[in-house]
């Protein structure tokens, strides 16, 4: 796949972020009540960090909704379908963002404390989905699909994907 064409795959979920709902461990599938329950019990240590309350209003503002964690939406856009890490291991170059080489894929480990990856678009701009949409991410305006600037979240690695097509991408 070619890079901008994974970028716009990005651009087109973020212009329709109302139809998208982070939801760790979702990798594209229409979030039931069956499907929640069924990705909560697989995973939970990440669940435990909600109150029963949280889970309430995630489950009742993703239901009917397309779902995706991180690597879900990454892999969504660029085709390689691996968890977080593996995706930015599946890359030919790995850099840092302060390098200057602009990467179809931003990782972070939050200082050791968990793993989150994103799509760099080009001109400082990345895409990712990060907020589960509990009331309070929904008052405070955090959409599960964001665009942001690459300087607003503390990532440690920049890398193009063995399984994109760089060719025009420093045209962006």
């Amino acid at each position: 796949m070619r890079f901008n064409k994974a970028i716009q795959r990005g651009l087109d979920m973020y212009r329709n972020r109302e139809n998208y709902a982070y939801f760790y461990g979702a990798k594209g599938v229409i979030l039931s009540d069956a499907v929640m329950e069924s990705l909560i019990a697989a995973e939970p240590n990440y669940f435990k960090k909600y109150s029963p309350e949280e889970i309430v209003q995630i489950k009742r503002n993703s239901r009917g909704k397309v779902g995706y964690d991180c690597s879900g939406f990454t892999g969504h856009c660029t085709g390689d379908k691996q968890w977080s890490s593996g995706q930015i291991n599946n890359c030919s170059v790995i850099t840092t963002p302060a390098q200057g080489t602009e990467g179809s894929l931003l990782y972070t480990t939050f200082g050791g404390t968990g793993r989150h990856i994103g799509l760099d678009i080009g001109c400082g701009y990345c895409l990712d989905m990060g907020y589960e949409s509990t009331d309070r991410n929904i008052l405070l305006k955090r959409d599960s699909v964001r665009l942001t600037r690459i300087s607003e979240t503390a990532w440690e690695k920049s890398g193009q994907t063995n399984v994109m097509d760089y060719t025009g991408a420093t045209n962006l």
